[in-house]
C-alpha cells in the first residue's frame, strides 16, 4: 500500500528502489525490538554488569584521576573541554591549594577530575593513545596530566 512514510514501489525494470531499503529498515527493527523484548533479563543483566564494571575499573584501576592545569596556553580551550565534561555528567573538582596528588604536582586553581562512575569515558576522553585513530591532527593541545593511587 501507498502511505505517507513509505516512498512510491520502484519501477517494473528497477530490481531494487527506495521502498526495498524502507521495508528491509523496519523488518531489522522489529526484529531487534522482538528479539530485546523476549530477552529482555538478559540485555537488562548485561548492561548492569557492564555498568558494574565501569565503575569498578574507575575505583580500582590503575589511574586515579587526571590534573588539568589551571594556566594553559589555550585556556579557552581548556574551559570549554571541562564544561563539556561536566555537562556529561563527569564531576571535576577544583583544587583550592597547591599540593600533589599521587606523583603530579597540583597547583591552586587546577581542574581536578576522579576516575569514579565515568572512567571509561573519561578515558575515552582526556587519554591522547586512545585518540590516535582520529584522522585530524589535534590544533592545540591541552595538558592533562593522569596520577595514580
Amino acid at each position: 500500500s501507498r502511505e505517507w512514510y513509505r516512498p512510491n514501489p520502484p519501477l517494473p525494470d528497477i530490481k531494487w528502489g527506495p521502498r526495498n531499503n524502507t521495508n528491509i529498515q523496519e523488518s531489522a527493527i522489529l526484529f531487534a525490538l522482538n528479539k530485546v523484548a523476549k530477552d529482555h533479563e538478559l540485555y537488562l543483566e548485561d548492561y548492569w554488569l557492564k555498568s558494574k564494571r565501569s565503575v569498578d575499573k574507575g575505583t580500582a584501576g590503575p589511574v586515579f584521576g587526571w590534573v588539568i592545569p589551571a594556566g594553559q596556553t589555550h585556556r579557552m580551550n581548556t574551559v570549554e573541554m571541562v564544561n563539556d565534561l561536566r555537562r556529561q555528567g563527569v564531576e571535576i573538582q577544583t583544587a583550592n591549594g597547591a599540593g600533589t596528588l599521587g606523583n603530579v604536582s597540583v597547583a591552586a586553581g587546577d581542574a581536578r577530575q576522579m576516575a569514579g562512575y565515568f572512567a571509561v569515558f573519561s578515558v575515552s576522553v582526556l587519554n591522547p593513545p586512545l585518540r590516535e585513530h582520529i584522522d585530524e591532527p589535534i590544533q592545540e593541545q591541552l595538558i592533562v596530566e593522569l596520577y595514580s593511587k
